[in-house]
């Protein structure tokens, strides 16, 4: 077990990001005073109850089934022969996830916690207390290795996982959460008692806002202001989203290979995107995103576009690049197109120009040109849809091979050959 807990610590690597200390409060020491949404709804009804009823809010349930269809029993069988056998299953008000081999006996774990919701997925986490009968000193949380898809109604890999079939009872069971992630993922979806969740749970008010008990407090002398994200300029703003939306990819080269982006890693995909960097770093998650209230996909696409079109549109006087396919609507479709995790739809936060998806433009001319001046040059584009494929390309450039060689070679941008 200490070898699968090393190789999993290592394979939990958090991306670092550069978070100012003073947003950092879901990671505190625990000196911060938390009142609990409860406490903010009292003075702040109608917002605190919107927010309330959002997927971020309904992210934790604890043990509960609330989120899972009634009765719930689901099944899935990996193969090749010999088979694993996985179950989760609703007994007694409370869930439980199973693992059978042909030369095992059925491992049964009570689940522990089940985060996530209807919209992108449910996890299982489970703890396993004792090995082979033997009691673990710290007690191991696993994610389990598969979630429930609403969208398909059907357990599915979560995201993350080899697609391989495992080899041992324990990397059957699932992924081992290290210390610190077990505390950065419960905290992220929002354990009662951290970050603000209060005794309910789930992404609430002080998640970003901050320790509230002393604004709460001092109202009769003034009040202290609570942090307000939609005040802050952008890099501050984007750093109470970045202590959750940061993935668990190091991203540390620059461009985008296939497989850096898992499902929550939003924030350093958009600040390695162009958009961003060109921007000064102004965009953030608000333009497009209400932490209020969800919103249908097509809503979130008009406030994007909106965002989008505040540098590319000619109306602009300094304009960015306009886009050449459709310079007025439509911009997340192709620059910011869902990719599918194991089962999940996700956006794809790194903004940019798929030449994979094969679109033409209809016109080129020196009017569709920026007039913006570049922060730093980027220049040609070499798009691969395997990640094996983009580190040969990657190889042949550090080499000194001439770009136009491996573009035609590895490229799937129709004009590249």
């Amino acid at each position: 077990m200490s070898a699968l807990l090393r190789f999993l610590q290592m394979r939990c690597a958090i991306a670092a990001l550069p978070v100012a200390a003073a947003l950092c409060f879901a990671a505190d020491s625990g000196t911060s005073r938390y009142a609990g949404a409860e406490v903010c709804a009292k003075c702040h009804k109608d917002i605190a109850n919107t927010q309330g009823a959002t997927a971020m809010a309904k992210t934790w349930n604890a043990a509960s089934t609330l989120p899972l269809p009634a009765k719930f029993d689901e099944k899935k069988v990996e193969g090749p022969d010999p088979a694993l056998v996985y179950e989760v299953r609703a007994s007694g008000g409370k869930l439980q996830f199973s693992v059978a081999g042909p030369h095992a006996a059925e491992t049964v774990l009570p689940v522990e916690t089940v985060i996530g919701g209807k919209r992108h997925g449910i996890s299982f986490l489970a703890r396993i207390r004792e090995l082979d009968g033997i009691p673990l000193a710290r007690p191991a949380l696993i994610e389990a290795r598969y979630a429930y898809s609403p969208h398909s109604s059907s357990l599915v890999l979560s995201p993350g996982f080899q697609t391989e079939k495992p080899v041992s009872l324990e990397t059957a069971l699932g992924r081992v959460l290290s210390p610190a992630f077990e505390q950065k993922c419960l905290s992220c979806h929002g354990q009662p008692g951290t970050s603000g969740a209060g005794t309910v749970g789930g992404v609430r008010c002080e998640s970003c806002h901050g320790p509230a008990a002393d604004h709460v407090e001092s109202l009769t002398d003034g009040g202290r202001e609570p942090i307000r994200p939609a005040s802050l300029a952008g890099p501050k703003s984007i750093e109470i989203c970045a202590q959750c939306h940061t993935g668990l990819s190091n991203i540390n080269h620059a461009d985008p290979v296939p497989g850096d982006l898992l499902v929550s890693s939003q924030v350093p995909a958009l600040q390695h995107s162009e958009c961003f960097r060109q921007s000064g770093g102004l965009i953030t998650c608000t333009d497009c995103h209400d932490p209020h209230r969800d919103a249908p996909s097509f809503n979130i696409a008009e406030r994007a576009m909106k965002t989008c079109l505040n540098c590319h549109a000619a109306a602009s006087p300094r304009h960015a690049s306009i886009c050449p396919v459709n310079p007025s609507s439509g911009c997340t479709a192709c620059h910011m197109p869902s990719v599918q995790v194991n089962g999940f739809n996700v956006a794809d936060h790194w903004i940019g120009v798929h030449p994979e998806q094969g679109v033409r433009p209809e016109k080129r001319d020196a009017s569709l040109r920026s007039l913006v001046a570049p922060k730093r040059e980027y220049l040609e584009m070499i798009a691969t849809d395997d990640r094996g494929k983009a580190e040969v390309a990657l190889k042949r450039l550090a080499a000194s091979e001439p770009f136009y060689d491996v573009a035609r070679a590895t490229s799937l941008d129709p004009t590249a050959s």
